[in-house]
């Protein structure tokens, strides 16, 4: 009965396999980034740690190097898989020239990302080693060079191997890698707690880095073998898929928007840490990380059905996307606005019974207006989402603007008022430029694109 009853609420919800492995995924994350909190203040020393929190931060750089092309690979893959089918082999069949333009789209992705690759690793290495050297001397006794240039090493390779992801997740195989996914990041965050608990330091971030990359290896040669070496048999020239006129186009419209609002995301806790100071800016970036987790479980319902919107667009069978796309939308907003309700009075409780770890997140009402912020970021995440879905990104203006607007909003309300009044800068440019332009191109994009069919 209680089996039948939770199956009935998920299928309300259109919790689906997919839906269901990323959430996983990113509960996962949220409570085993708390305890690796936990193993890093118990297993390293203060300079180690604060090398290690670093590490990462330096890292993320490779948003740089990748450019976007992630997404624009998965929607080139959905668009063809309208005419195409998975065999029994694991291999596809159906329109050869789809095919050949899919075998197009994989080699000119793997040929991109080997360039990314080695100019990661040529570029961010060095830029660490001399960040890190900055402070020599207070890192004193710190062993950083090696573990920071294998880590680069290893997350040059996983870049590397991204792209096949990127393909199989466009051709329908979302579940699947959304399953591997889950069980890559509960193994390797393990491993990750069994390194530190060894004390090997700072080799502990090699150690995560290298086995995602050594699982997700071995998953594609054990799963998918026949599917890419299919691929890497089937050569057309007439069929494949021209980068300058097709490809480019997007993704560098993409990548701007990307580029913008990875920067928007990471301005908040420098400017306090430079303006108020680095207890207010552990505040904000705690608060912020839970908003982030938030919004990346409520984005499941629509990122899962990103291939499904591009097939969907390849068939011009535009009344069943919108049906999909409104329903997921409605599903999205509903965990997030229930979602963001339940931590806001849980974070109103702690403070209520006096908990310490309320004084480590914003005031009640300065958290309220984040995540309400957030939660009208997913409406524009998902109108982004349905449109890149045509392999167009009318967002690209709209995602500048706002990160410009967003970033000297910061700069100055960060400087001269605090966060309260940053937060607040931070809504009313999401109002306006995000969610009241963006919904406007919506509409406009969405009347123009689909109206031809319609008659």
């Amino acid at each position: 009965m209680v089996d039948r009853l939770c199956l009935s609420w998920l299928g309300w919800l259109g919790v689906d396999q997919a839906i269901f492995f990323n959430l996983l995924t990113r509960f996962w994350q949220a409570g085993a980034g708390f305890i690796t909190l936990l193993f890093v203040a118990r297993y390293l020393s203060p300079q180690e740690q604060g090398v290690y929190y670093t590490f990462n931060s330096v890292l993320a750089l490779q948003v740089f190097f990748e450019l976007g092309l992630t997404f624009v690979v998965m929607q080139f893959a959905s668009h063809e898989m309208a005419h195409l089918e998975w065999t029994i082999n694991g291999t596809l069949a159906g329109n050869s020239h789809a095919k050949a333009r899919v075998a197009s789209l994989l080699r000119l992705a793997a040929n991109w990302y080997a360039v990314a690759a080695g100019s990661l690793i040529l570029v961010v290495v060095p830029a660490g080693l001399l960040l890190f050297q900055r402070q020599a001397s207070a890192l004193d006794g710190v062993v950083y060079r090696l573990p920071w240039t294998t880590l680069v090493v290893f997350a040059a390779g996983s870049l590397l191997i991204s792209p096949i992801f990127a393909t199989l997740e466009g051709l329908g195989k979302v579940a699947e890698v959304a399953r591997f996914r889950a069980l890559q990041e509960i193994v390797s965050t393990v491993l990750l707690w069994l390194a530190l608990c060894s004390r090997w330091g700072l080799i502990a971030a090699c150690v995560f880095q290298a086995s995602r990359l050594l699982s997700g290896g071995l998953w594609l040669f054990a799963r998918q073998r026949p599917f890419l070496l299919d691929l890497l048999r089937l050569r057309s020239r007439h069929c494949g898929i021209h980068w300058g006129r097709e490809i480019w186009p997007l993704q560098w419209k993409i990548a701007i928007s990307w580029i913008s609002g990875y920067l928007i995301t990471q301005l908040f806790n420098p400017i306090l840490f430079v303006f108020q100071g680095p207890v207010l800016a552990g505040r904000m970036g705690m608060s912020l990380t839970l908003a982030s987790g938030l919004s990346g479980a409520a984005m499941a319902w629509i990122n899962t059905k990103a291939p499904l919107f591009g097939i969907l667009v390849a068939r011009k069978d535009y009344r069943q996307l919108d049906r999909i796309f409104f329903t997921a939308l409605w599903r999205c907003l509903l965990l997030g606005c229930v979602g963001a309700a339940a931590l806001w009075l849980g974070v109103l409780y702690l403070g209520h019974v006096g908990h310490p770890l309320s004084q480590r997140l914003l005031t009640p009402s300065q958290l309220a207006l984040l995540l309400v912020i957030s939660v009208m970021g997913l409406i524009v995440s998902a109108q982004a989402t349905y449109l890149r879905a045509h392999k167009q990104e009318p967002f690209m203006v709209l995602s500048v603007v706002n990160g410009v607007l967003t970033g000297l909003s910061a700069l100055w309300m960060g400087w001269r008022f605090g966060v309260t009044a940053m937060l607040a800068g931070y809504f009313f440019t999401m109002l306006l430029a995000g969610l009241g332009w963006g919904s406007l191109i919506f509409c406009r994009c969405r009347r123009l694109w689909h109206v031809p069919q319609q008659s």
